[in-house]
């Protein structure tokens, strides 16, 4: 037994010793061999490059003016160790009465002084002293006691950052877009983030405590490359009156929402994209429809067609058709009209203008339906099929059916139903490319809303006009095309109410119904109301197209949602000479004198001070506005009309207000000539069938 203890016992220590081995041998191994990497490592846990982002690009208009930009903010910290213990007590109550007085007033100089003592005791080494402080801000901390000494000696620690600033608030805001942590990127923001950008730097920084790190100095710092910046085509009022105009219609006729894009014809630029959401009771921009949304166009779609069957030599515009009274059944499906037309039997180019389902579908049918194929790609031969190549992230492509395609589902209805707008889908923007090369003579162009990166406002890259198609059709086939686009507001026409003596206007109407596939499509309809063109017909400047998502009151056609939009579109292009020549007039800057106060008509004062080059501040979203001068320039403001209450008519013409007090049952007696001065009845007393005095001046 005892041999046996002393051998485990050697067991045991020999056991000791080589352990006692490995451990020296890895000693020797870390601290020698291998010490200078875990040096660094070391080192890296305390003091590392932290990265410092750029500052983003701006974001411009056609004419310079500033859509987004970055504007310069910093964090305020203060390391409190920093400060020698004698500096401290000496400077603590100066500090913190400067504090007090120009950063944050509500904190007494006590309450900063004792705030500072117990936060040295704790040892904290990155005290927030104020965030989001201006340059001109930070220049007056800097000479605040303690911080005047920099950091080193003073404890000052300031945090560079920048904060994403819109001048015109939501003006083209999708369009626009934005870079966000944690979301996707979306418009310009996004398709240029690269560009706008720039390149990071990096700053030495050092670990004070759990997940706090401090600059150490300047030596270490990489200053970062600021991003460059980008012109778009998009003009500033213009956008301005095609969002108004598009937010009175989604209002007016409580729709899901609605787009609306403005193109120049000759060069494919943007100059207005214009999105509109409901989202309960908002309305607002959040999704970007003329890029995303690719939906069934309904009757805007008609041009195509006709278009193919001229092209293919198929019809005359003065060939007459049977519309079967404005209701027709094809393979199995009946095919409406939006009114019934007994005993009438139409040529092709009043098919198109009264914008008859059933004249359209037939037509097709009847040339087309043994060859599909041919029909198919005629409208690839006009890019339907293609994508718009917009400078936009999220465009899908068209969707149209190849022909005799089981898989597509395609029918015996595909023809007849695709002639008029459904069984194939197309973005707004999509469409809109398409009436734009008919604009252009069949040329079609790349819609294209940058036109120039600058770096230090010098141009380091311009986009040129790109044609996406040289041409498009014949031009016998265009011809006949703009006749019947100009045919729609001759009398009879879906478009009459755009006729005016000033321009012409060629475009068609499009009213679809997007539920018809569910059930009974009697029962909850759903629509969506459309309207493309282009103005003056006779030498197109600019093309448009509006489309309304679901209108639900106040009417749901194309002509009654959609066109309304556009002729305010148009009328102020027209007005304002946003067609313009080299010799334009430089537009008024003189501020308004300040007696002046005007109201009225919302879209009349509009077009009125865009014609007359005056700049005002737009806040008006009401159909009636009042304009008023303020010290820098005159603001239009809506008029709230309630329906029980004397709405306010001074400053306004005597048809303006007669227009509104007797539409709300009030009689007027009048004195004087000229704007209404003064009203007997005060702005919002109840109406009672009132007599209402109004004082002419």
């Amino acid at each position: 037994m005892k041999d046996e203890i002393i051998i485990r016992t050697y067991v045991v220590f020999l056991l000791f010793v080589l352990a006692g081995f490995l451990i020296l041998g890895r000693v020797v191994q870390i601290g020698i061999v291998e010490g200078e990497s875990w040096r660094g490592r070391g080192d890296s846990l305390y003091v590392r490059h932290q990265p410092i982002e750029p500052e983003r690009g701006n974001i411009l208009s056609s004419d310079g003016r500033m859509l987004v930009t970055s504007l310069p903010l910093f964090e305020v910290r203060m390391d409190l160790l920093a400060v020698p213990k004698d500096k401290f007590v000496k400077n603590i109550d100066s500090l913190a009465l400067c504090l007090s007085r120009h950063l944050n007033p509500v904190i007494s100089e006590r309450a900063y002084r004792d705030l500072l003592w117990r936060e040295r005791q704790a040892g904290n080494r990155y005290l927030l002293i104020k965030e989001e402080v201006t340059y001109s801000q930070l220049e007056k901390i800097k000479t605040f006691p303690l911080f005047r000494l920099g950091g080193n000696k003073g404890g000052l620690i300031v945090v560079r950052k920048s904060k994403r600033e819109r001048p015109y608030r939501m003006l083209a805001a999708r369009t626009l877009g934005s870079v966000r942590e944690g979301a996707k990127p979306v418009g310009l923001e996004g398709y240029y983030d690269d560009v706008l950008g720039g390149e990071k730097g990096s700053r030495l920084v050092q670990k004070v405590a759990r997940d706090i790190w401090v600059p150490v100095d300047d030596i270490g710092d990489f200053e970062p490359k600021r991003g460059k910046d980008i012109i778009t085509h998009i003009d500033i009022d213009l956008q301005d009156i095609t969002e108004q105009a598009l937010y009175k219609s989604v209002a007016h006729h409580q729709a899901l929402g609605g787009t609306a894009v403005v193109m120049e014809v000759k060069t494919g630029a943007i100059k207005a994209m214009a999105n509109l959401v409901r989202s309960g009771d908002d309305i607002g921009e959040y999704l970007n429809y003329a890029v995303g949304a690719a939906t069934e166009p309904g009757s805007t779609f008609k041009l195509a067609t006709m278009m193919a069957l001229l092209e293919d030599g198929y019809i005359r515009l003065d060939d007459r058709v049977d519309i079967h009274g404005g209701e027709v059944e094809l393979c199995g499906k009946k095919i409406r009209d939006s009114e019934k037309r007994k005993g009438s039997l139409p040529t092709l180019k009043q098919v198109f203008a009264q914008s008859s389902n059933v004249g359209v579908a037939v037509t097709a049918q009847k040339y087309y339906e043994k060859n599909a194929k041919k029909f198919v790609k005629r409208l690839e031969q006009f890019g339907l099929n293609e994508r718009s190549r917009i400078d936009l992230e999220g465009e899908p492509a068209p969707y149209i059916k190849e022909a005799y395609n089981v898989e597509q589902k395609w029918s015996c209805t595909s023809i007849p139903w695709m002639a008029h707008g459904y069984e194939l889908t197309l973005t707004p923007l999509q469409l809109l490319t398409f009436y734009n090369a008919v604009a252009n003579k069949g040329r079609m162009m790349k819609p294209q809303l940058v036109h120039q990166i600058l770096e230090y406002s010098e141009p380091v890259k311009t986009y040129k006009p790109q044609v996406l198609k040289n041409q498009i059709c014949s031009h016998s086939t265009l011809q006949q095309a703009m006749e019947l686009l100009k045919s729609t507001t001759d009398s009879g026409g879906t478009a009459y109410a755009l006729r005016n003596r000033l321009y012409k206007v060629a475009g068609k109407t499009g009213t679809a119904v997007t539920n018809y596939y569910k059930g009974d499509i009697n029962q909850g309809k759903k629509y969506q109301a459309s309207f493309a063109g282009f103005f003056p017909a006779d030498d197109p400047v600019y093309s448009c197209i509006v489309v309304i998502y679901e209108p639900s009151a106040n009417g749901y056609y194309g002509a009654s949602a959609a066109m309304p939009v556009f002729r305010e579109i148009a009328d102020y292009s027209v007005a304002s000479r946003f067609i313009a020549t080299e010799d334009q007039a430089p537009v008024n800057t003189a501020p308004l004198p300040a007696r002046i106060r005007a109201g009225g008509y919302a879209t009349d004062i509009r077009t009125l001070l865009h014609f007359s080059g005056v700049r005002f501040e737009n806040r008006c979203l009401n159909e009636w506005a009042s304009l008023s001068p303020t010290e820098s320039q005159p603001e239009l403001t809506g008029i709230n009309l309630q329906q029980d209450l004397v709405p306010d008519v001074r400053g306004m013409g005597l048809r303006d207000a007669l227009f509104l007090l007797e539409n709300k049952g009030l009689k007027v007696r009048l004195q004087g000539h000229g704007r209404v001065r003064s009203q007997s009845i005060a702005p919002g007393s109840k109406i009672q069938g009132q007599t209402i005095e109004l004082t002419m001046g």
